[in-house]
């Protein structure tokens, strides 16, 4: 509440027992009671639970960090793009795709930049990466040991794309005719030769 004495405004408790301070105008004594009243409201307001305030700041952390990993990501696909061009091989997808660049690295330079068809007539170009269903091993196995179902469920029960155990470097076109291939096995069909096979 506010009441005037003489030329100075005063600002008083709500039951205007205490007061709180003289002002030279009105406006100023009201602003005050407005911020006042703003901070008493702000005072009735339940405080964030510790838990909620750890999880944001968590969450914080996680988008900074998410950030971060995303330019390194950016520096792998330039260092397999850089290396690519070096060996002399091009890239399917630029780099680019599914699979954790640092995986897809690793896989590019265990392969030695080449096409994982030994027979392939063209292993330097358009290299792409697989998270295979069975191959490397149905490259040239045969329609009876595609239907052995431990070789199968050892080739199939990989972890997704993350999991570099059965990520194989082939050619854009090998890559193609592999999972020709795995159709035809699927459906009991003689599968058709791999390039570069007689």
């Amino acid at each position: 509440m506010i009441k005037q004495q003489g030329s100075r405004f005063r600002l008083y408790t709500s039951d205007g027992s205490r007061p709180l301070g003289p002002w030279t105008t009105r406006e100023k004594a009201e602003e005050q009671e407005r911020a006042i009243k703003a901070n008493q409201h702000r005072k009735k307001e339940k405080p964030v639970p510790r838990v909620l305030e750890r999880w944001a700041r968590r969450h914080a952390r996680a988008a900074t960090k998410a950030v971060g990993q995303a330019a390194s990501d950016q520096q792998v696909v330039a260092t397999i793009q850089r290396e690519a061009k070096a060996a002399g091989a091009t890239l399917a997808h630029d780099g680019k795709g599914g699979i954790d660049p640092r995986t897809a690295l690793a896989k590019f330079r265990a392969a030695g930049w080449r096409c994982g068809n030994k027979f392939c007539p063209t292993p330097k170009e358009d290299l792409d990466l697989d998270h295979s269903s069975g191959h490397p091993r149905e490259i040239f196995d045969s329609l009876k040991q595609w239907q052995n179902p431990k070789l199968r469920a050892a080739a199939t029960k990989a972890d997704g794309p993350k999991d570099g155990r059965f990520i194989s470097v082939l050619c854009a076109a090998c890559h193609d005719l592999c999972h020709q291939r795995e159709r035809a096995l699927e459906h009991g069909k003689q599968p058709p030769p791999m390039r570069g096979a007689s």
